[in-house]
């Protein structure tokens, strides 16, 4: 992964660092990345789909993983012409979206070690994560931020965040993650976000972290 200097980025970023003046208890920031990996990280993929492909069972199922609600994968990773009532049992195969769902664990993963460089974070668990749409990300952050906040044009603040961030990112072709689990960077805040919004077509993933530290 690698970090994006983007004009329409660093000018939310500003946005951002003027609503932790008001309240410096907050932590808001937004950083852009381009999917292409270091050799380094080609290589530790490589490693993760080889003992994916080695500890593979023949009788998994590839339904149940590919009807889950939020689970973890690219929503066009499945080839048009994969017939759709595939059977439970496929010997000597993996699921097909075992691939994808490695690359982008571990994409997050070097994501949130580049913005949090004093944690050593190892590759991230599925079920850190769920799937999400764009209104419930919109409403959870300015949610969080506005009871955060005394300002009085809050509202209009965060839709010019927004409308700077979609010239880059282009909302509607995301597809939008939220991690769950209280890592370490979060642990001590009384509310935390973290987004990952990947973008396919731009090859673009954009992480979208707020928090609110605990008064000592």
């Amino acid at each position: 992964m690698r970090y994006l200097e983007v004009p329409c980025i660093s000018k939310c970023n500003q946005i951002l660092r003027s609503l932790e003046y008001l309240n410096p208890s907050l932590s808001l920031f937004t950083e852009m990345y381009s999917c292409k990996k270091t050799r380094k990280q080609k290589k530790e993929e490589i490693f993760m789909k080889n003992k994916i492909c080695t500890n593979y069972s023949p009788n998994q199922s590839l339904i149940s993983e590919n009807n889950a609600n939020n689970s973890l994968t690219f929503e066009n990773n499945i080839p048009n012409n994969t017939p759709h009532n595939i059977p439970n049992n496929i010997p000597n195969n993996i699921p097909h979206t075992s691939s994808s769902k490695t690359s982008l664990l571990l994409s997050f993963t070097s994501i949130i070690n580049l913005s949090f460089p004093e944690y050593g974070f190892h590759n991230f668990d599925e079920s850190f994560f769920e799937k999400k749409n764009f209104s419930e990300l919109k409403t959870s952050i300015t949610n969080y931020i506005t009871m955060s906040t005394k300002h009085s044009q809050i509202t209009e603040t965060i839709d010019i965040i927004f409308l700077n961030i979609d010239k880059d990112i282009c909302f509607k072709d995301c597809i939008i993650y939220s991690l769950e689990n209280r890592i370490a960077p979060y642990e001590n805040t009384v509310w935390f976000f973290c987004y990952f919004l990947v973008n396919k077509l731009l090859k673009r993933i954009l992480l979208m972290s707020g928090s609110q530290e605990k008064c000592k």
